[in-house]
């Protein structure tokens, strides 16, 4: 018995639970500009392959994983039920494998999923340290090919979510609190695409008993999977949109919101194109929800209070990585560790603005090597660490300030425009008020940064550039204009990257990085956009951070206007006191310490 002919002799059965070609032609527009990609995959996913790909031998296949073996009676069972149960896999004996042809092999094995105990079963086609490049199905060869075939993924994140809502509730004039959220999931999502004979051939692992099972429908494991299934994923939601429907997808879970009297049809239509499209079988109903407050992609959406927040269970699983890092003397960290750190202090940093100076810590270490090597974490490593730990901690206990509203992603229009310049010596700053379009300077400002002991020393450059838009910020809050939205203008393309993101690069502004991330969380700042000045055009700052009087800028503003006069003479001048917010941001003070981390963190709360 081949393969190609068990796949074609089950067919029928599997048609009856995934996509197919009749189902798409009814849901999917002519004019849907995935048509011809989904029609593709209803008559199989073919596997994309480097080039030189070379199949197996029986005698040249790979070793069971020992993630596989410590396990597999489980896994095997999760195999079964998923796939074999539901007619989406052929078992066949080692005797059949040796005649059947051509073939190639992925290594069993399994990896956590969150709400399931038991996890969710692995076809790993990457190989092992060792293997050929043309000996594995996975790498970045295949993941081009897919990419070129299928389209890149843009997945939406929680402020795409955000801007959805708040979009919503504007247009119907309703408050966030009058509205209902809901979802929907689909199930076992990625065995809704079929492969192809050909490539079902290559999709299969050796099993315990010496058996073998090829799959027949999609697999979590190989390279170009994410990719075609987000086929199905744009092609959902732009259906839904066209028939009213608020939503976002996210792989296999779907986000949306309604008026209260519309929610129930809306589920109800999500559902019904879901299973047109996909067969009967595609929704799970046990996971569907709906309410003021769900859970979406890590995040915990509340619309009564307008804030989200990272959710229970990720912040549990955060904490949890944290607290089970070594930090014992020359105690080795694995380098994948330190990077899951790094990316989960970058992610939940969205909500949390404080966590964000201290991401890059994380990943610093592994830099120059392999995801298989380990390190020893120095003691700034290890006082970050403990940093996050606290920081997760008061993210629980304290979630109103440690959140984020709603509508802070919004992009509001820009009602104020902080124009600054820093020396090694000084920082000049002009504030602007936006009037019917125009600018009218409202406000300028000098700090003195001598204190600081900069003197030439260049490498200090951009700290001084992004200290300056601190400062700057503290200035607006002084005019009570703290929270307008407000677009940074200067020549230090640096200072205003790391404005925007709230995460300045290396180790001299990391201070400073966490005043300007309190004033993010005390919602002090609201940088809608930034322009760039060349510094030809940044003169009139320029002119106040080397101690020049306003007599002096209002002359040089009118020689460079021409004699028209863009700046008003009346400007507020605000004397900012700020000695202990340079002393706080010095980055010649140590912060490798946890009493150092602890000093830093408790005068940023007094401060701000």
């Amino acid at each position: 018995m081949s393969l190609s002919d068990t796949d074609w002799a089950r067919r029928g059965k599997r048609d009856r639970a995934t996509s197919s070609e009749a189902r798409i032609r009814r849901c999917v527009p002519v004019d849907d500009p995935d048509l011809s990609r989904i029609l593709e995959l209803a008559r199989g996913q073919e596997l994309l392959l480097a080039a030189g790909f070379v199949d197996r031998t029986y005698d040249s296949r790979p070793a069971l994983g020992r993630v596989f073996l410590e396990a597999a009676p489980a896994v095997e069972r999760m195999f079964f039920e998923t796939y074999w149960r539901h007619g989406l896999a052929v078992i066949l004996t080692a005797e059949q494998v040796q005649t059947m042809g051509p073939f190639s092999l992925c290594i069993a094995g399994w990896a956590p999923k969150a709400g399931k105990a038991c996890g969710r079963p692995i076809t790993n086609g990457s190989g092992r340290k060792g293997f050929h490049p043309t000996e594995y199905l996975n790498g970045p060869l295949a993941k081009a090919a897919a990419v070129e075939a299928w389209g890149q993924i843009a997945l939406p994140t929680i402020g795409d979510a955000a801007r959805m809502i708040v979009g919503f509730a504007r247009r119907t004039g309703t408050p966030l609190s009058g509205l209902v959220l809901w979802k929907y999931d689909l199930q076992r999502a990625y065995t809704l695409v079929s492969y192809s004979a050909a490539a079902a051939r290559r999709v299969g692992v050796e099993l315990s008993s010496g058996r073998f099972m090829f799959f027949l429908a999609g697999v979590f494991g190989l390279t170009g999977m994410p990719m075609a299934f987000d086929v199905i994923t744009r092609v959902i939601q732009r259906a839904l949109r066209s028939r009213g429907l608020c939503m976002l997808q996210y792989v296999d879970d779907g986000l949306g919101v309604s008026l209260p009297a519309d929610v129930g049809d809306h589920q109800a239509e999500a559902n019904r194109l879901c299973t047109d499209l996909l067969g009967p079988e595609a929704m799970a109903a046990e996971k569907e929800e709906r309410g003021s407050s769900l859970v979406f992609i890590g995040y915990s959406i509340d619309l009564i209070s307008n804030r989200i927040s990272i959710s229970p269970r990720n912040l549990g699983r955060s904490l949890y990585a944290f607290l089970s890092t070594n930090m014992e003397a020359d105690a080795r960290v694995a380098c994948t560790h330190l990077m899951r750190l790094g990316s989960l202090g970058g992610r939940y940093a969205q909500v949390c603005p404080v966590m964000n100076p201290f991401v890059l810590a994380l990943y610093r270490p592994t830099v120059g090597l392999s995801h298989t090597g380990t390190t020893v974490l120095s003691a700034e490593v290890k006082a970050v660490i403990r940093l996050f730990r606290c920081l997760l901690v008061l993210q629980h206990f304290h979630g109103v300030e440690f959140s984020r509203p709603l509508d802070s992603f919004v992009r509001r229009p820009h009602t104020w425009i902080l124009e600054w310049d820093a020396s090694l010596e000084g920082v000049g700053i002009i504030g602007f008020r936006v009037i019917d379009g125009k600018e009218v300077s409202a406000f300028y400002s000098y700090v003195d940064l001598r204190p600081l002991g900069f003197e030439d020393n260049s490498s200090f450059q951009n700290t001084a550039e992004f200290l300056g838009l601190l400062l700057g910020m503290l200035a607006m809050q002084a005019v009570g204009a703290a929270g307008e939205p407000t677009v940074a203008r200067g020549d230090s393309m640096t200072a205003l990257r790391w404005g925007v993101k709230g995460r300045p690069r290396g180790t001299l502004a990391t201070r400073a990085g966490l005043l300007w991330g309190f004033l993010a969380v005390r919602r002090q700042t609201d940088i809608v956009g930034h322009h760039h000045l060349s510094h030809e055009l940044n003169q009139l700052t320029n002119c106040i951070s080397r101690h020049g009087s306003w007599s002096e800028v209002l002359a040089l503003d009118r020689r460079l206007s021409g004699g028209f006069q863009r700046l008003q003479p009346e400007t507020q001048r605000i004397q900012l006191e700020c000695s202990e917010l340079l002393r706080l941001c010095d980055p010649r003070s140590p912060l490798s310490s946890d009493a150092d981390f602890e000093a830093l963190f408790r005068g940023a709360q007094q401060l701000l």
